[in-house]
C-alpha cells in the first residue's frame, strides 16, 4: 500500500528533495527534483499514486529570458 508516509520515506532514503502541497482535495503533492528532471507524485487518499516526470535539457537562459517566457504564457 501507497501512503505519503511511505513516498517520503523512499524520498529521504535516497536522498532526493522533495516539497509537499496540495492541488487536489483527495490527494497530496509531492515534489521530487533530480539532476534533470522535476517529479510530481500525487498520493490519493485510497493510495493510487500518480506519477509524472519532467526532463530538462540542461539549457541554462538568462534573466532576460523570463519576460518572453511569460509574455508566452499570457497569450
Amino acid at each position: 500500500m501507497n501512503d505519503v508516509f511511505s513516498v517520503i520515506r523512499k524520498l529521504k532514503n535516497a536522498n532526493i528533495y522533495f516539497t509537499l502541497s496540495e492541488v487536489r482535495d483527495n490527494s497530496v503533492m509531492v515534489l521530487a527534483v533530480v539532476p534533470g528532471q522535476r517529479w510530481e507524485i500525487e498520493v490519493f487518499e485510497d493510495g493510487t499514486l500518480e506519477i509524472e516526470v519532467f526532463y530538462g535539457d540542461g539549457k541554462i537562459l538568462d534573466g532576460n529570458s523570463l519576460d518572453e517566457m511569460v509574455a508566452k504564457c499570457s497569450r
